[in-house]
């Protein structure tokens, strides 16, 4: 705040100043209207809005300095800088305003700038993503095609043809045989009978298993059917992460539709893929997708083409491989990398040791190990094992469904577990001889309880 200034210091320094100023002139120079109104503006005004006595000093310099003068240029000087201020405000508004605009239009290019940016990101990041669609799709295509080149070598039969019916020979039949007793094989015919009644009984089926019937054809000869040698059914279970492969023991005594009862593995030289199919249907209960038969002789052309099986063998097995590989022969028993024919020889071992339960498990063992050596086999030694297997492949799977099967074993279910069963289970088998022919004897329920469990989970 302003010190307050006594009317009389006010009259007497502002009368002194302008008498030695030597002014003769009673309307006072602009330089002392300057010093004076500068010198006494805030306080005169500060004054008059109080109520105070500086109005008095006024009046006094009038009376003495013919204050109309004076009073004149206060008000001229009033009116002087309230238009200094108005136009200070004024340009300071105008300034404002047009930082504001500047500011806004600062922003406005900020935003602009990055608007063009992401826009400029997005068609970079979509060129990019069309590059490599492009690439995908090339490879994609490529990729069909090359697997098109192999499915075309394989035989499509969807296994509902004509097959002409042949009287065939069958080397385990021995006239001089005396069959079981009567009531044993009235028994089991009974109770095959009875599960072709149970209508109760419908095929167990699941979206998130695939069963697929791998038939081992033991012919020789490439234009006749022959007998199935092996029946593995491979369950892909996608629920639990497993594959499940069930060996069907050959000699399982069942009912073959249109044929009557007999051993399953007549089925397909009967009817081929379809009666066998629906053979193993009628009697497991358990629904079949598909059918891929091979001939086993093709077995010694894939193993050779990625370099043999590692197979664990004991002595009497070595000496039965060494009867019909004479040229490779094993030391003994041990572990050995088997070659595609003594590979062939060891899963084909019957008259030794329990017989067929045997035989089946070396197959699956066989059959597993060729599963292993092609997961981590290369793109070379994987494509010396199609040329070799797939002309010798019959299979009612389409190319499509192939080549989802394909993909889904590079990117799945080739990590799944493995899981080994035999049909019929120990403890569930009668031993027979059935006009002159070794038969195995099942209990039906028991065994189809006891495929569901391993491939369904239940």
């Amino acid at each position: 705040m302003d010190t307050p200034i006594h009317t009389g210091f006010f009259m007497k320094n502002t009368q002194s100043e302008l008498l030695h100023s030597n002014i003769k002139n009673p309307a006072l120079s602009l330089s002392v209207q300057d010093c004076f109104f500068e010198r006494f503006h805030g306080s005169i005004f500060e004054e008059n809005n109080k109520g105070g006595g500086i109005l008095d000093a006024i009046f006094d310099v009038h009376f003495h300095f013919r204050g109309k003068n004076v009073i004149n240029i206060v008000k001229k000087r009033r009116i002087y800088y309230n238009k200094k201020i108005f136009e200070t405000k004024q340009r300071r508004k105008e300034f404002g305003k047009m930082s504001q605009e500047q500011e806004t239009t600062k922003q406005e290019e900020k935003k602009k700038k990055k608007k063009k940016e992401k826009a400029d990101g997005k068609i970079i990041a979509l060129r990019v993503f069309l590059i490599i669609l492009i690439i995908l799709v090339i490879l994609a295509i490529v990729f069909v095609i090359i697997f098109h080149s192999f499915y075309s070598k394989l035989n499509y039969d969807d296994g509902k043809g004509t097959y002409i019916t042949t009287e065939f020979e069958d080397d385990s039949i021995d006239p001089n045989a005396t069959d079981s007793d009567a009531s044993m094989i009235a028994s089991v015919e009974d109770e095959i009978k009875k599960n072709m009644e149970d209508g109760g009984s419908e095929l167990m089926f699941s979206g998130d298993v695939y069963n697929i019937l791998l038939i081992g054809n033991d012919s020789r000869d490439k234009n006749t059917l022959g007998r199935s040698d092996s029946m593995i059914l491979v369950s892909i279970n996608k629920r639990t992460e497993q594959i499940i492969m069930t060996s069907i023991m050959r000699d399982s005594y069942v009912y073959i539709p249109g044929y009557g009862n007999s051993r399953i593995n007549a089925a397909y030289a009967y009817g081929g893929p379809d009666l066998l199919m629906e053979t193993i249907e009628t009697n497991f209960k358990i629904k079949i997708d598909k059918y891929v038969g091979v001939n086993f002789f093709s077995f010694v052309d894939v193993i050779d083409a990625i370099d043999g099986v590692q197979i664990t063998v004991d002595g009497n097995e070595a000496a039965l491989i060494n009867q019909e590989n004479a040229g490779n022969q094993l030391p003994g028993a041990g572990t050995y990398t088997l070659t595609g024919a003594q590979a062939l020889t060891y899963s084909r071992i019957r008259h030794y040791g329990n017989s067929d339960y045997q035989r089946t498990e070396r197959q699956r063992t066989v059959l597993q190990e060729i599963f292993n050596e092609m997961g981590s086999a290369s793109l070379g030694e994987l494509k010396d094992v199609l040329n070799a297997v797939l002309p010798e492949v019959t299979t009612d799977i389409k190319e499509s469904e192939m080549l989802s099967l394909m993909v889904d074993f590079v990117r799945k279910y080739k990590d799944f577990e493995i899981v080994q069963c035999r049909v019929p289970d120990d403890g569930t088998i009668t031993d027979l001889v059935i006009n002159g022919a070794m038969v195995l004897g099942i209990d039906l329920p028991a065994n189809i309880d006891y495929m569901k469990k391993n491939i369904y989970g239940e």
